[in-house]
């Protein structure tokens, strides 16, 4: 017999009715076949790319009378997600704790507590005078349903978005701009909420956005490694003589130039890119250096002028180095 206290929904259709009603549901975006373009906004007619000229459609028999489409990216919206975190008296607290019971005493445990949320706190006063704005991280990651053991079969969800006209930067720019009404369930009122997004992640050997050609990367476990951070010490730091310790090698040289997203967006704008897609492969030039195409999130109006635009995620770190270190000890 089915149990009574069973609350799980009956099927798929079932249960993406209830993350529909509870907003988190998802949109449909037309996409080229080779990732070329969206067809979205001002391409939401066309039946054809508008780069490479391949059809919307696929190709069926005379007869049907319903269009297949050749690719479609499932859209998961942004502001609907934001709106759950005030339908909880709980986290609409928690929210506010970056403000409001933060302890400033110059030690490190939040993001809050560095240097890049507060010069972006001087520069923007008037997003930080409300402390239910949202600060947001966007991060590409996966996982895999067997944890870290060793199985020869494993399933991993893919989301792949084309950056050209992408609908996540839309949506960002009227959260900065506009923001979006939203009900605060520990007030019992409505309010504007924005939201800015302070950090993406990156991979690459060059993937620094400080040293940029200076930075000193490698292979080592499978993953790409930074070195050289003890050029960021004081000229006269006993850490820089000692080679035993830092892989056989002193380090003397001075620490690299800091560039300003300022001067990165003007470096970019003098840079020709290959067109998105997979219309023709090119080798990408020496002067590019880690970049394939013009970031997106330069059109935001405070990208440029964050201090740090990209960063390691610390709880990631933190399980990698855990894992190695457990499976190590253990023999696994």
């Amino acid at each position: 017999m089915p149990s009574t206290n069973n609350c799980l929904p009956k099927n798929h259709r079932h249960g993406q009715k209830v993350l529909n009603g509870l907003g988190l549901g998802y949109e449909k975006i037309h996409s080229c076949k080779i990732n070329c373009m969206l067809f979205y906004k001002e391409y939401e007619t066309l039946d054809t790319c508008a780069i490479c000229n391949e059809s919307r459609f696929k190709m069926t028999s005379q007869n049907r009378m319903t269009k297949i489409l050749q690719k479609v990216m499932r859209y998961l919206p942004l502001k609907p997600r934001l709106q759950q975190f005030y339908m909880s008296m709980h986290t609409a607290t928690d929210m506010r704790w970056h403000k409001e019971k933060r302890v400033d005493d110059d030690v490190m445990r939040h993001p809050a507590d560095g240097e890049a949320w507060k010069e972006f706190d001087r520069k923007f006063p008037e997003f930080v005078a409300d402390s239910r704005n949202v600060r947001l991280r966007l991060a590409t990651d996966e996982f895999n349903p067997y944890g870290v053991l060793n199985q020869h079969y494993s399933t991993w969800p893919i989301f792949v978005f084309p950056y050209e006209k992408r609908a996540v930067v839309d949506e960002l720019k009227d959260l900065w701009i506009n923001g979006v009404c939203k009900y605060n369930k520990y007030t019992g009122k409505m309010f504007t909420l924005r939201a800015v997004v302070m950090w993406t992640s990156r991979k690459g050997y060059m993937t620094c956005p400080i040293c940029k050609e200076d930075v000193t990367s490698g292979w080592h476990a499978r993953k790409a490694c930074y070195l050289g951070h003890r050029r960021w010490l004081p000229c006269n730091h006993e850490w820089r003589e000692n080679d035993k310790e830092f892989i056989g090698n002193t380090k003397r040289c001075l620490k690299p130039r800091e560039w300003s997203g300022d001067d990165i967006l003007a470096q970019l704008n003098r840079l020709n890119f290959a067109p998105f897609g997979k219309i023709v492969s090119q080798i990408r030039p020496s002067t590019h250096l880690n970049c394939t195409h013009k970031p997106m999130f330069f059109e935001l109006p405070y990208w440029s002028k964050l201090k740090l635009r990209h960063n390691l995620d610390v709880m990631y770190v933190e399980q990698v180095v855990f894992d190695t270190l457990m499976g190590t000890i253990l023999d696994i």
